[in-house]
């Protein structure tokens, strides 16, 4: 099972990009857009990537009867991809439509440097934000109760007899 392995990357990476694009905005540094694109863009497949995997490990957790904790991680890491997706795609279309692709943008990212003029984009882009890192916070918290709390086979909660111990 990959699945534990790998989830910390994506979620660092989208925690990261909206941490910049939010700098971005504060500071008025554009280029921390870039960042921020860049870790949105990367850190999304890696979720993807992430989804996959965690069906492969949902089976065991589901035999060992956390069938429902699995359902709860597996809607917040499926909110997750789509929120994510949708804010990645809201800024691929703004830059493909805007001939200007962020890696080449020196002024930073097209999608948050046009929003600023127009505050009500701003204010939906960041909406969504929140509720796409508050979806992969709620994943990270379930995902680590199915690994660790509320796993029997795991044993730092589940006490090896002694005659085994030793």
């Amino acid at each position: 099972m990959i699945h534990p392995m790998i989830v910390h990357f994506p979620i660092a990476l989208l925690l990261i990009s909206a941490l910049f694009d939010l700098l971005g905005v504060v500071l008025r540094k554009p280029p921390f857009h870039l960042v921020g694109f860049w870790t949105l863009l990367i850190g999304g497949i890696g979720l993807l990537v992430s989804l996959a995997s965690g069906e492969e490990a949902s089976g065991p957790a589901i035999v060992l009867g956390m069938g429902t904790l699995v359902q709860q991680h597996k809607l917040f890491a499926t909110l997750s991809v789509l929120l994510f997706g949708l804010l990645a795609l809201a800024r691929l279309i703004v830059a493909w439509r805007s001939r200007q692709w962020p890696a080449i943008t020196s002024n930073g990212d097209v999608l948050l440097g046009w929003a600023r003029s127009h505050r009500s984009i701003l204010l939906v882009y960041f909406v969504v934000t929140v509720a796409a890192v508050a979806c992969l916070g709620i994943t990270g918290y379930l995902g680590g109760e199915l690994a660790y709390s509320h796993n029997p086979v795991n044993p730092a909660i589940t006490p090896v007899p002694p005659e085994i111990g030793e």
